[in-house]
């Protein structure tokens, strides 16, 4: 028999099939692998494999027709954060932004794309939320607590809250917010860039006060309350004056007519405020600032009997002051 005509052997056979399964068990193995990365980047990445193109591409055009109006409003906060004319300015880009969210909202609809952008709107919100915020804080320090305080030492409270405090948490809050939004953007396909950081808040008076308009705030803050302070020191520095006076040189009186309406009233409290009202230089009348009991008029009376012989420091310039006097910390009663 010729060798072409000689059978195939089994154990030539054997080894093709063998070499078969092991290619077909690689390919297998190939595929499985491809599938199971597959979806664990979609896990890791949700933006993989969605087109986020025309949300980066709306959310740049909002910020291309919003940065004029925000450049406007910068000026005018410069010169009155308040006027007509800001807020007119300032109506205009809430409309133009409120606009612009309802097309956003409307486009991430879409579940997958809502997925894909999800994490940075998130990011958004929180952001959009911090401004706001800040920018009710300082509201309240310019137009609420700086006019309430009466002394230095709030004011210097205030004046540290909004030097240090709020400063910080601008820095830091802006920072890690930008960070979060980069981040998130960088994973979409293709990578996004320019966007508005801006988003529809609930309940936000100012949703779209920007970084900048903040600053411009709380450096307007700063000088309203070293204004407050420079205005109240002098009256402070003579009260102090007027206070010490008196204890140096009616003591005395002070504590007796304390301690006789004490007395009748067991529950007169230890601290009272006088008001000392200057006629001319040398001369002055008593009533009370503040008092929190019954019948104040008994020690007021006592002490008005008393204060002919009082010297106190007049001044042409400051008409009457309001001490505070503690007979329990200051007179040791």
């Amino acid at each position: 028999m010729d060798d072409m005509d000689a059978p195939v052997s089994s154990g030539r056979s054997g080894l093709i099939v063998g070499i078969l399964v092991i290619v077909g068990v690689g390919l297998l193995g190939v595929g499985i692998y491809l599938v199971v990365n597959k979806k664990k980047g979609a896990a890791d990445n949700p933006a993989a494999g969605v087109n986020t193109e025309p949300w980066c591409k709306l959310r740049q055009e909002w910020k291309r027709k919003v940065s004029p109006l925000d450049n406007d409003i910068m000026v005018k906060n410069a010169e009155d954060a308040y006027s007509k004319e800001a807020k007119e300015l300032r109506t205009k880009r809430n409309l133009l932004c409120a606009e612009y969210a309802g097309k956003v909202s409307e486009m991430i609809k879409d579940a997958d794309l809502y997925k894909a952008v999800e994490s940075i709107e998130a990011a958004l919100v929180k952001e959009g939320k911090t401004r706001s915020n800040l920018s009710v804080k300082l509201y309240n320090k310019i137009y609420s607590e700086v006019p309430k305080a009466g002394t230095t030492e709030q004011l210097d409270k205030i004046k540290k809250a909004v030097e240090v405090t709020i400063a910080n948490e601008m820095k830091t809050k802006k920072a890690e917010y930008e960070k979060e939004v980069k981040a998130g953007l960088a994973k979409l396909q293709p990578a996004c860039s320019g966007i508005y950081f801006g988003t529809a808040l609930k309940g936000s008076s100012e949703p779209y006060t920007t970084w900048e308009e903040l600053q411009v705030e709380r450096n307007k803050a700063v000088t309203a309350v070293k204004n407050k302070i420079d205005e109240l020191r002098p009256t402070e520095e003579y009260i102090n004056r007027v206070r010490h006076d008196l204890y140096k040189c009616c003591t005395k009186d002070l504590v007796a007519c304390y301690k006789k309406t004490k007395k009748k009233n067991p529950k007169m409290p230890s601290k009272m405020g006088l008001k000392i009202r200057f006629k001319k230089k040398g001369k002055f009348g008593l009533t009370f600032a503040a008092w929190d009991q019954k019948s104040p008029e008994k020690i007021l009376d006592c002490l008005a009997n008393k204060a002919g012989k009082w010297k106190l420091p007049g001044d042409d310039d400051i008409k009457e002051v309001d001490i505070t006097i503690d007979f329990v910390k200051d007179l040791g009663q």
